[in-house]
């Protein structure tokens, strides 16, 4: 058998429980003939391969130099790059099993990446073992576990707990205590496998070992080999995506029958500049079963109302649906409306797609019965370029900030049940109350880990314009209509803005916000505020920077 495990702490005294775990699991496995691969990630490695016998390799990576440094924080980039190094190690080897610690959610990408049909990781089996989450050491050390990224880490291990092939436990206590803090979540079986030796360190201080908790190395081994041998002989493909926090899910209202294809409804307005190249980038996907609908809502520029003329002449399978300005909603509104096959997504004229999104989508659609709709990261161009990590819309996070964009591709028939983007916000936000709207019907999505939505940054764009009363007054909207699933986790959503400050200055949970800050004076309370403005608007902190050069020199 070949055997991997992927860990942040190895050492060959194994002077940590992790690391004494990882060290007796290689070395019991290769005395009884078995390959080990141990994967060591962490900050002050370096790139290197080792032999440790002629039965264990030691792989170890950095995480010093990554882009994705550039957009994560620590502990969730680091669980990328885990994803990425074993994806690079798999188009030259193959194992028949993959064993990750829970701790630090390092596995969380590589499960996401397997869920979303990575085909190196298909036939793999992948096992967590729950050592000691950072969420539980939070709770016992009475240490702020809301607070980002902590809060973001912690739900990184809980959903890797609940997306493991296998998750095991070496202690019964911890499998309790795991099962008061994932209460919402369907947690497989966990098997309870002892340790091979006492635990030492902070797993032995916060839970008791009794004799049941330790083992020898024989009844290890004996036992841990027949559980894995049963799950690569039986391991078959989940047609459910797990989900921490699944809600119950609305009775649904038939529609009439729907075709198979996706339809790609573009609203319109005034945007003649870029259509061209949205309608080419929809034209080039490798999914070709589709339908464009432009809805032109009320356009009076006369190169844009020239543009469709063009579009339409150019191509005349696409429809283009004219009518009187409504808003965004509305014209998202009539594309429902006029759609008839099994998929839809709503593209902004001046966004691109990657060529593979929809057919990415579609097979994630197609293989999960509990997922609706799919999302993915966002890749900005235009006046800024960089990328957005979204994240899955997991509640109560997802009533906090948005945790998709607008590029959704949905399952047809499930959009129809919310009765459509609401009109009533008339600034935006739309596609967020979408979300929400979905989740709270029990209509749940998926966020691909991977940048194939194209968002083009515009000077004169609508979110230029989006001031944060008007975030206020739509957050003040949402939080009205779904006051259901607000109250149902309106304990954690006061516990994450205490911890972290509103949600609309802050988009990336990897990352510490800066309004967690101890201040003990104005001038402090100031400079936060005045740091959270320049790090929303860098040309502002540009001119600030040159303005006081100036000044310094007396200009």
């Amino acid at each position: 058998m070949k055997y991997w495990l992927l860990t942040t702490v190895y050492t060959s005294d194994g002077d940590t429980d992790i690391g004494m775990y990882v060290k007796e699991h290689a070395d019991i496995f290769a005395a009884n003939g078995h390959e080990v691969l141990i994967i060591h990630g962490r900050k002050e490695n370096t790139d290197n391969v080792t032999n440790i016998s002629d039965k264990i390799r030691l792989y170890t990576f950095s995480l010093n130099g990554r882009e994705s440094t550039k957009f994560m924080g620590p502990d969730a980039a680091l669980s990328f790059e885990f994803a990425n190094e074993v994806i690079k190690l798999l188009a030259v080897d193959t194992p028949d099993v993959i064993e990750t610690q829970e701790y630090l959610g390092i596995g969380y990408y590589l499960l996401l990446r397997k869920y979303a049909g990575e085909p190196l990781l298909k036939n793999i089996p992948v096992i967590v073992t729950s050592h000691m989450p950072s969420f539980i050491i939070h709770a016992h050390n009475h240490s702020p576990a809301f607070r980002f990224p902590q809060y973001w880490t912690g739900e990184m291990e809980k959903f890797s707990i609940l997306a493991a092939d296998l998750h095991i436990s070496p202690n019964r206590l911890l499998t309790q205590l795991l099962k008061q803090q994932m209460p919402e979540a369907y947690l497989k079986q966990t098997h309870h496998i002892p340790y091979p030796f006492r635990a030492t360190s902070h797993i032995a201080t916060m839970l008791p070992l009794t004799e049941d908790d330790i083992c020898s190395p024989e009844n290890f081994y004996s036992t841990k080999y027949k559980i894995v041998t049963d799950l690569i002989a039986t391991s078959i493909a989940s047609k459910e995506l797990p989900v921490l926090r699944p809600q119950p899910k609305h009775l649904p209202v038939k529609p009439g029958m729907l075709e198979d294809g996706l339809t790609i409804v573009i609203p319109y307005y005034n945007m003649g500049a870029f259509v061209g190249e949205s309608v080419e980038s929809v034209l080039a996907s490798s999914y070709k079963n589709i339908k464009i609908i432009i809805i032109d809502d009320g356009s009076t520029d006369a190169e844009s109302i020239k543009m469709l003329k063009n579009i339409q002449e150019k191509y005349p399978a696409i429809d283009i649906i004219r009518q009187s300005n409504g808003g965004l909603s509305s014209a998202r509104n009539t594309g429902l409306s006029n759609a008839k096959s099994k998929y839809i997504i709503f593209l902004d004229p001046d966004d691109t797609v990657h060529p593979d999104y929809f057919q990415r989508c579609i097979s994630i659609l197609d293989r999960y019965e509990n997922i609706s709709f799919v999302s993915c990261w966002l890749k900005y161009f235009g006046a800024e370029e960089g990328i957005w990590p979204a994240q899955n819309p997991e509640v109560p996070y997802l009533l906090y900030h948005n945790t998709v964009h607008s590029g959704c591709l949905f399952k047809t028939f499930d959009i129809l049940q919310t009765g459509g983007y609401d009109r009533s916000l008339v600034y935006g936000m739309e596609d967020y109350e979408m979300a929400i709207n979905m989740v709270s019907k029990g209509y749940h999505g998926f966020t691909i880990p991977e940048a194939l939505y194209n968002y083009r940054i515009r000077e004169q764009s609508m979110a230029r314009g989006f001031t944060d009363d008007k975030k206020l007054y739509l957050y003040s909207l949402i939080s009205q209509k779904h006051k259901t699933l607000f109250d149902k986790y309106g304990a954690e959503c006061v516990n994450i803005l205490n911890a972290n400050g509103p949600g609309y200055m802050h988009d990336n949970p990897t990352f510490p916000s800066r309004f967690t800050k101890k201040f003990t004076s104005r001038t402090g309370v100031g400079r936060a505020i005045v740091e959270a403005v320049f790090d929303k608007y860098p040309r502002l902190h540009k001119l600030a920077i040159g303005l006081r050069s100036k000044m310094r020199n007396g200009q």
